[in-house]
C-alpha cells in the first residue's frame, strides 16, 4: 500500500472517540472488551489521530511494517497483560478487535497505542509546568497534547520505537511502542541544545592552546553574549571540569579569570594639554598568564564616559603613540583608560566594569586667542572686554591672551549701535549689534553678524548700555555665533601652529 494511501486510512479516525488511555496499569484485555460507543471515559483524539498517525506512517509505512503475526490462543503477551513500566521510556500500548477489516483493524490499533504515549508525554509536560491550559470539564488538556503532537510532527520524530506487536482472533491487534525520554527532552529543547553547541563550541575555541588573551575574551564574551540574548539565559546547564552548573556563570567566571589578571599602565600620569596639539601617551598590558596577550582594543574616556578616541595595541600588548583630546573641557580632568567595548563584545555592562583600566590627569589649557575690539565711544570698552572673555572661556574654552602672547588666532569684534528717535515719554532707546570676524594669520576662516538688539533708560548711556547687554546675553546662543567658534576650534585641531 502507499504512503497516500495510508494517510487517508489514518484520516478516518480524526472523529473517532477512543476509549480513555489513561496512566493507569490495569488489563488491557479488560480494556479492549469496552465497546468502543459505550465507554464511560473517552478522550477525544482529533488532533493525535490528525497528527500523530501521519507521523508513525511516515516512520512506519504500512507497505513497510507487516501485520503482527497470529499468536496460539493462552498466550498473551506479558505488555498486554501488565502494561510495561519503565523509567527511562514514554510507552505506549493499544489495541483494536478483529472485526475483518484487516487494515482497518491495524491503523485503529496503531493509533491507539500512539495516543498512549502521547498521554504519558502530556503528564510529564504538564507535571513540569511547561504547558498551561484550562482543562475541559471532563479534565482534557487538549491543547497541551496539540503542542506535543505538533513537535513530535514537526521534528519527524525517529525516536519512536515499534518495541513489540500481536494479533490473534479473540484479542484482536496490537501495538508496543515507546519513546526514550531523553529523546524526548532533546526534541522539546531542540533550540536550547543546538544554541549549547554553537556556545561550547566558542568555549572550546577561546581555550584552545596557542591562541592569546585577546582572541580567548572576544570569543568568551560573544559566547556570553550569545546566551544572553537568548530566552535561555540562565538555565542551560553543563558540566565543566567534573562540575555541574548554568552555563553563563561558567563563562563569566573564564572572563573574569582572564581580566583579573590583566594590569594596564599609562605614561605620563599627568600632563598638561592644549587645545590644537596632539599629545604622546603609552600604555602597557601585562598578564600574570603565559599567553600572548594579543591586539587588545582600548579606549579613552571623558569624565562623564564619553570616548574621547579608540586605541588598539600591539601584540605584546603595548601601544605608544599621539592622543587628541579635543573635547575636554578646560581645567583638570581625569580620563579613563579602559577596554573598549570591542574586546568584550557580548559582555553585559557590569561585566566590562570590572575590566582593568588605568586613570590618568590632563589639565586642559584653553586655546589661546587675541580679541580685538572696536566700540562705540560711550561704551564701556573694559567691562564689553571682559563680557566677551567670559563667554569665550566659559562657552569654548578659548582664552583671551595678551597682545605680546604668541596666538596665530585673532577674533575682531566690531559694536555698531544707532539710537531711535525720540519719544513723548522721555525713554531713550537703542539699538546694539556685533559682527565679527576669525582669522588664522592673515587668513579668514569665520565671520559672524548678529541682528539688531534693543533696549531703554532714562539716558543715553544707560539705553546703548541696555542694548548691548541684551546682544550679549543672546550671544553664546546663537547659531551663526557658535558655529563661527566651532569652525576655529577645528582649524586648531587641523592646522598646527
Amino acid at each position: 500500500m502507499s504512503r497516500e494511501s495510508s494517510v487517508v486510512i489514518f484520516a478516518r479516525i480524526v472523529n473517532v472517540e477512543t476509549a480513555e488511555v489513561d496512566p493507569v496499569r490495569k488489563s488491557m484485555r479488560g480494556r479492549l472488551q469496552q465497546t468502543e460507543s459505550g465507554s464511560d471515559v473517552r478522550r477525544e483524539v482529533r488532533c493525535l489521530a490528525a497528527l500523530i498517525p501521519l507521523l508513525l506512517v511516515s516512520i512506519f509505512p504500512v507497505g513497510c511494517v507487516s501485520s503482527p503475526a497470529a499468536a496460539p490462543e493462552g498466550k498473551l503477551p506479558g505488555w498486554i497483560a501488565h502494561y510495561p513500566v519503565n523509567p527511562n521510556y514514554f510507552i505506549g500500548v493499544g489495541g483494536s478487535p478483529d472485526t475483518g477489516d484487516r487494515q482497518g483493524d491495524l491503523e485503529r490499533a496503531r493509533a491507539k497505542a500512539l495516543a498512549q504515549l502521547a498521554s504519558e508525554i502530556e503528564v510529564t509536560v504538564r507535571s513540569d509546568q511547561t504547558i498551561r491550559e484550562s482543562e475541559t470539564s471532563r479534565g482534557v488538556t487538549t491543547g497541551s497534547v496539540d503542542i506535543i503532537v505538533q513537535t513530535l510532527t514537526s521534528q519527524n520524530l525517529e525516536g519512536v520505537e515499534l518495541v513489540d506487536s500481536y494479533r490473534s482472533p479473540r484479542e484482536g491487534y496490537w501495538f508496543y511502542f515507546r519513546l526514550e525520554r531523553r529523546a524526548w527532552d532533546r526534541l522539546k529543547n531542540k533550540d536550547m541544545y543546538s544554541l549549547r553547541d554553537r556556545v561550547l563550541g566558542l568555549v572550546t575555541q577561546a581555550e584552545s592552546p596557542g591562541g592569546s588573551i585577546a582572541e580567548r575574551l572576544r570569543l568568551l564574551s560573544s559566547a556570553l553574549g550569545m546566551v544572553a540574548a537568548s530566552k535561555y539565559a540562565g538555565t542551560i546547564t553543563n558540566t565543566f571540569d567534573g562540575v555541574s552548573g548554568v552555563l553563563d556563570d561558567f563563562i563569566r567566571d573564564r572572563i573574569l579569570g582572564s581580566l583579573s589578571k590583566i594590569t594596564l599602565r599609562v605614561e605620563p600620569a599627568a600632563m598638561q594639554y592644549s587645545p590644537g596639539r596632539i599629545s604622546d601617551i603609552r600604555i602597557q598590558a601585562v598578564s600574570g598568564e603565559r599567553a600572548a596577550l594579543g591586539i587588545l582594543p582600548l579606549e579613552i574616556r571623558d569624565p562623564d564616559g564619553g570616548v574621547l578616541a579608540d586605541l588598539r595595541t600591539d601584540g605584546s600588548g603595548f601601544f605608544s603613540g599621539a592622543v587628541p583630546f579635543k573635547s575636554l573641557k578646560a581645567g583638570t580632568r581625569q580620563v579613563v583608560i579602559a577596554f573598549s567595548a570591542q574586546a568584550l563584545e557580548g559582555a553585559d555592562r557590569a561585566l566590562i566594569q570590572l575590566a582593568p583600566r588605568a586613570t590618568m590627569q590632563v589639565e586642559v589649557l584653553p586655546l589661546g586667542v587675541h580679541v580685538q575690539l572696536t566700540s562705540p565711544d560711550d561704551l564701556d570698552a573694559r567691562w564689553l572686554e571682559d563680557s566677551i572673555s567670559s563667554i569665550l572661556m566659559q562657552r569654548f574654552a578659548l582664552g583671551v591672551l595678551r597682545e605680546e602672547e604668541p596666538s596665530p588666532y585673532r577674533i575682531s569684534f566690531r559694536i555698531r549701535s544707532r539710537d531711535a528717535p525720540e519719544n513723548d515719554y522721555g525713554i531713550l532707546i537703542s539699538y546694539c549689534s556685533a559682527s565679527l570676524s576669525v582669522t588664522r594669520g592673515e587668513s579668514q576662516i569665520a565671520a559672524f553678524s548678529s541682528p539688531d538688539f534693543k533696549g531703554a533708560g532714562l539716558s543715553r548711556e544707560q539705553a546703548l548700555r541696555n542694548s548691548a547687554k541684551a546682544m550679549l546675553d543672546k550671544l553664546s546662543e546663537d547659531p551663526g555665533f557658535t558655529d563661527a567658534m566651532t569652525t576655529l576650534m577645528a582649524t586648531a585641531w587641523t592646522q598646527q601652529p
